[in-house]
């Protein structure tokens, strides 16, 4: 009969940066980025990402006009001073100082004495009642 002796001792570890090894003392950990992230979260960063961008593409483009903008009318605020009155009197010369306008209707003006005087008493503008009267009755005393 024949004995066969064993003269190696097995397995050997060999130890190795590969190697892990489970130790018992320390606690599981699992951190933030090892859970899968939930996709309406992730929609939710895209986008609140877009969003900012945009607003800040925005912004770029439309300040340096805005500044733009600011400078022109500074400097037209220093401009405007200089500009000359226009006279109005040249203007509205077919109305008279307290009577009123020539665009109201024949019915109307037949009232002109009493508008006038109901303006003085009021102190509103004649020209603002008779308006009121062509609009209202167009001058009938009937109506």
């Amino acid at each position: 009969m024949t004995i066969y002796e064993q003269t190696a001792t097995g397995i050997w570890s060999v130890d190795s940066p590969l190697s892990d090894y489970y130790e018992e003392d320390l606690p599981l950990q699992i951190g933030h980025r090892d859970l899968v992230q939930d996709p309406i979260q992730q929609r939710m960063f895209v986008i609140l990402l877009a969003v900012t961008a945009a607003l800040l593409i925005f912004a770029l483009l439309i300040l340096p006009g805005l500044l733009r903008n600011n400078q022109q009318a500074q400097i037209s605020e220093n401009v405007a001073p200089q500009a000359e009155a226009v006279v109005v009197e040249n203007v509205v010369s077919g109305i008279g100082i307290g009577g009123l306008s020539p665009v109201f209707s024949p019915e109307v003006q037949h009232w002109a004495p009493q508008i006038i005087e109901w303006s003085a008493a009021y102190n509103l503008d004649p020209n603002i009642v008779a308006t009121i009267m062509q609009i209202e009755s167009c001058g009938d005393p009937q109506a």
